[in-house]
This record gives C-alpha cells, structure tokens and sequence, in this order.
C-alpha cells in the first residue's frame, strides 16, 4: 500500500513513549506491507517495500528519545493501566491514506480501546488491532484520511499486565475491522460534521420517494424560459405565416374570427405543456 505517511508510537511499562514519522523523499513512494502479508522478521508494525526505508525506520527509532508521559495520561487504578494522548494535524493527502501505529507495552492485553474524532463528540474512527507475537505486543493501526490535508484524534486505552496470558488472549469489539478495510468507504467519512450535513441536504432536495423505490429528480429542461420562449415565438411565426396566407383567400369578414381563434389555440398549446411539465416522473 502507497501512504502518505507513518506514526509509530512505542508505549513501554516505565511511563515513557517514544515516536517516530517516517516520509516519503522528494518525489518519492512509500510503500508499506502490514504483518500479516509476510512471515518474515520486523522491526516495526510494517514491513518496507524499498529497503531504503526499512534502514530509515530502524536507525531513526533506535536514537529517538523516549519521553515521559504525564501522570494524567498513564497511570494504574487496580492493575489496570490507562493511557491517553491527542495526536493533532498527522498530513494526509486525498487518494492516499496515513497510518498511525501504536504499540502498548510489552504482554499487555487491551481490555478497552478508543479513538474519538475530537471534533465530533462521541464518534469513534475504525481501527484494526494486531497482535504482534514477534514483539511481543499488541498494535493499533488507525488509518488517517482527510479532505483538509491533516488528521486529528483523541485516544484512550485501558489494558493489563499478564505475560501468561498474552499468548491465548484476543482483542474485538465492534470498531475492529481488517488490513484492508481500511478505507473510507463512505464520502462522508472524507468530510466534517458541517460539510456532512450540508451533502445529506443535498441528496434529500434531489431524491423523492416513488411507489418504493428511490429515483432521481430530473430538472425538466422544458421549465428553461428560454426554450420556452423560443417555443412561442416559432408558434407565432407559424401562426402570422398562416395569417396572412388566409387573408389572401377568405373574405375580410372572416379575418376576425380567424384571428382570435389562432389565439385561443396558442393559449390551449400553453395550458398543454404546462401540465406536461407538472407530470411526475416514471
């Protein structure tokens, strides 16, 4: 998969993260595989297509300091750790996706998982979460794909201590979802909440409900004053042609009522295409 760009994120026991983003160079492609494509040694959550950037990935992470977290973002309430950070402005780019990646500590179990879209309380954004026995830790993977060119999240999670465990432990819930799933599938996920509403609005004024099945409210182009004006002006010319041809041949007497019968039938032409135009749709 070609991506923008990755965040890799190493959460370990003492209370300490450290993160790295990795680019593509100038006029460069990133091309990433997850661990689930290859039964191969790793350091990281990918795997490099272009072994230039499996050296980046290695050197960069084995220097990159380790920062201690406050004690508001990681601590433990009953052997239960909980950890929290708000990543801002990740760069996206449309028609190409950014990952970011999170390992938790070493033989901790996630008990509980969350990724909130902070500008839209209570939305939680699809993530996929991989066991890695090679670390061995769990990972989270989050897609990061935006119209503006920058992703931002909230996220919180909750997990345990247990190096018995680990091995036959899982993690599911219903915001899970696979390797290559993860996509928007949606347009709506692509926009803010005010962006979402104004497309929603849209699509209603456009779509009307018809004997149970949806179809597309066409614009009648004959409601166009211009083609309607140009209809009536051919009916006139047509009508003033035939006017004079009848001048020549019936008597003036009758020149009257031929005229105001010529009108009366411009005038039921135009009652006839108005009800055409009022006409539902098939």
């Amino acid at each position: 998969m070609n991506v923008k760009s990755i965040v890799v994120e190493q959460l370990d026991w003492n209370g300490t993260s450290k993160s790295l983003t990795v680019e593509p160079d100038n006029n460069g492609q990133l091309w990433v595989a997850f661990p689930t494509d290859y039964d191969e040694p790793r350091n990281g959550p990918f795997y490099f297509q272009n072994p230039q950037y499996d050296k980046k990935f290695n050197e960069g992470f084995a220097v990159c300091q380790a920062r201690r977290i406050t004690k508001n973002n990681f601590f433990e309430t009953n052997g239960l750790f909980t950890y929290k950070t708000t990543w801002q402005n990740i760069p996206t780019e449309r028609n190409s996706l950014s990952y970011y990646a999170l390992y938790l500590p070493e033989y901790a179990i996630p008990t509980e998982i969350k990724l909130l879209d902070p500008f839209a309380k209570g939305r939680q954004y699809k993530r996929t979460v991989f066991k890695d026995e090679q670390q061995p830790r769990y990972i989270i993977y989050l897609q990061c794909a935006s119209q503006y060119g920058e992703f931002s999240f909230d996220i919180i999670c909750n997990f345990k201590k247990d190096k018995e465990a680990f091995s036959n432990s899982s993690y599911q819930d219903e915001f899970q979802q696979d390797f290559y799933a993860a996509r928007p599938k949606e347009w709506k996920n692509l926009l803010n909440q005010k962006d979402t509403e104004k497309t929603q609005q849209f699509f209603t004024e456009k779509i009307i409900f018809n004997g149970g099945n949806f179809n597309q409210k066409i614009v009648n182009k004959n409601n166009n004053p211009w083609i309607s004006g140009l209809f009536y002006l051919l009916v006139a010319v047509v009508i003033i042609t035939g006017l004079t041809v009848v001048s020549n041949n019936v008597h003036w007497t009758m020149l009257p009522i031929v005229i105001v019968g010529a009108i009366l039938l411009i005038g039921v032409i135009g009652a006839l295409q108005r009800l055409c135009c009022m006409a539902p749709p098939p």
